[in-house]
């Protein structure tokens, strides 16, 4: 077991999931993007080590922001056909969403994860890619994918969406 591998099994999250930790059959808790990216990383496959917001952690963050409800009664209004009613009332809802509060504990956790990916370089061998990044002026970047529980199922698909 690497030293990153020890680390990453130290910490306790309830809202983040490390790949290591999750597989094909994760779908419920992280999506089908996170779930597949998942048993691509446990089987070997090339992938980076990443880790997943889990949809408990969404339903986290409705319930702390007391959003929940606002939510649901707008998105009851929406006549689908309406284009320009659509995007009203999504903008609303991304409006709500980004100006709501964000619980420390899910802050740490997710804090936490990113430090461990890359804080100090410190969980990457020599010449990879973080000491390059930490040459650099930009700053470090991370590939962040939404994907719902329910997006690609066999009888619908939302992705995209």
């Amino acid at each position: 077991m690497s030293k990153k591998e020890v680390e990453i099994k130290e910490i306790e999250t309830e809202y983040l999931k490390w790949f290591s930790e999750l597989s094909k059959d994760s779908i419920p808790v992280a999506g089908g993007k996170g779930a597949n990216l998942s048993e691509m990383y446990n089987f070997g496959i090339p992938v980076p080590p990443g880790f997943v917001i889990t949809a408990e952690a969404y339903n986290h963050f409705l319930d702390y922001a007391g959003i929940r409800n606002r939510i649901k009664e707008l998105l009851s209004r929406i006549h689908y056909e309406d284009t320009k009613e659509l995007d009203e009332i999504t903008q609303n809802i991304r409006t709500i969403m980004e100006s709501a509060p964000v619980s420390k504990k899910l802050q740490e956790e997710i804090s936490e994860g990113y430090d461990i990916l890359g804080g100090e370089g410190k969980n990457f061998e020599k010449g990879s890619i973080m000491d390059v990044l930490k040459r650099s002026s930009e700053p470090a970047f991370v590939a962040v994918r939404s994907s719902a529980t329910t997006e690609d199922l066999a009888e619908a698909s939302f992705a995209g969406q």
